[in-house]
């Protein structure tokens, strides 16, 4: 069993912190695009992470 991770993928713990930048960011008042960009990520994984 492989334990490398694909690029792409991310391990839970730095998705929750993307998550949790994802938040902060949109309470100073960042567009989805905008946290998109910054945090590398696509507008939708941005969208549902904001719901």
């Amino acid at each position: 069993m492989s334990t490398a991770v694909r690029p792409g993928s991310l391990v839970p713990l730095q998705k929750a912190a993307l998550r949790t930048d994802a938040r902060i960011l949109a309470g100073r008042g960042w567009s989805v695009a905008a946290i998109a960009s910054r945090l590398g990520v696509s507008p939708s994984t941005v969208s549902r992470w904001l719901m």
